[in-house]
């Protein structure tokens, strides 16, 4: 089962990136957000869950709000579909928005095998809903969408795997990827 996008490092082998920026997110907004969902800007200027075909501002890593019914202040790994929070306070979620991050993830591994050789190339994600009860994202990286030219969420970058081995199709396996569609930078063709 996919487990979201994990920050590992930033290019040059620095560690685990440990700095967050905070963004808003609506009142009532309707869509589970959980820790590892790539997340992306809505027009009004508030976070949402990402999609393929959407620019990130980065992964979602948890949030703070205040709630309506208790006014007790929540600090949670996820945001609860249509949460309301109490009037005069915002939602603040804390977002992996450096560019450079690279991240983990399992790449599906549907029909198309990623290969030593699509090292480079981009793809996008996969958009699964997460599992509210363990608070466990859905997303991943969708094999099946590898390609060397213009458009991809992501650039893989290697196996994640033991021995930086892959997977045959239909075998699940762990990548490192860095971020391509991403507001904060021009997107790249793959390679």
């Amino acid at each position: 089962m996919p487990y979201g996008f994990v920050p590992v490092r930033v290019p040059g082998g620095h560690p685990t990136p440990n700095s967050m920026s905070d963004y808003r997110i609506a009142d009532d907004y309707a869509t589970n957000i959980i820790r590892g969902d790539v997340v992306a800007q809505h027009t009004d200027g508030t976070l949402i869950r990402s999609t393929a075909s959407l620019f990130m501002v980065g992964v979602f890593w948890g949030v703070e709000y205040q709630s309506s019914v208790t006014g007790e202040v929540i600090f949670d790994s996820q945001w609860p579909a249509a949460q309301s929070i109490a009037t005069g306070t915002i939602a603040k979620a804390y977002v992996y928005d450096d560019p450079n991050t690279i991240f983990k993830a399992e790449a599906d591994q549907d029909s198309t095998a990623l290969a030593q050789t699509d090292v480079g190339a981009l793809v996008d994600i996969t958009t699964t809903a997460g599992n509210t009860t363990v608070k466990r994202s859905g997303m991943g990286i969708d094999s099946s969408t590898v390609g060397t030219g213009s458009g991809g969420n992501f650039k893989l970058l290697n196996s994640a795997e033991l021995e930086q081995e892959y997977t045959s199709a239909s075998t699940v396996m762990d990548v490192y990827v860095l971020p391509n569609e991403h507001r904060n930078k021009a997107a790249v063709d793959g390679i």
